[in-house]
């Protein structure tokens, strides 16, 4: 039931920013924010997870459980001090973009490296339609294709929460 219900605010809040995006005439990237929105989705169902099976008093799958949340937020903090960080550093464009949205760019850091590696795509996909989440790291190789590698791993730990 509470997974229903976060999947309907998601939903809700996706088509939100489809319709305030359509106003605004920027083309948001749906599917990238249909990926956030899941990941925050599946960050409060293994939260929700954890606390039945302590209730249950379940130890093993709920040390199961414990792990994938502690490893879907070291992937988080390893995605950002090993690709996002150097390419702020290095990038003059994307520093400048850091510092003018920085409110914006360090709830989206450290929302990811709470709910997990695909939080992060909320950087470029244009929620809502505001510039401050317009970043043009699509094209960035360096970003995009790493992002991708390191969110097959969040799978894994999906696929252990779905046999649990």
């Amino acid at each position: 039931m509470i997974l229903l219900t976060f999947s309907g605010i998601s939903s809700g809040v996706l088509i939100a920013s489809k319709i305030v995006s359509i106003r605004s005439k920027r083309p948001d990237k749906t599917l990238e924010e249909a990926y956030a929105f899941f990941t925050a989705i599946l960050f409060l169902a293994r939260i929700f997870l954890l606390g039945n099976l302590w209730a249950a008093a379940k130890t093993f799958t709920f040390a199961l459980c414990f792990m994938n949340i502690a490893c879907t937020a070291v992937l988080g903090i390893f995605f950002h001090f090993l690709f996002l960080e150097p390419i702020f550093i290095h990038s003059p464009h994307f520093r400048t973009r850091f510092n003018k949205f920085k409110k914006t760019f360090s709830t989206i850091i450290i929302m990811s490296c709470i709910f997990g590696v695909n939080f992060v795509r909320l950087i470029y996909a244009r929620v809502f339609g505001t510039t401050s989440t317009s970043s043009s790291f699509n094209s960035h190789y360096f970003f995009v294709k790493p992002l991708n590698n390191v969110a097959n791993f969040t799978m894994i730990f999906n696929g252990i929460d779905m046999i649990l």
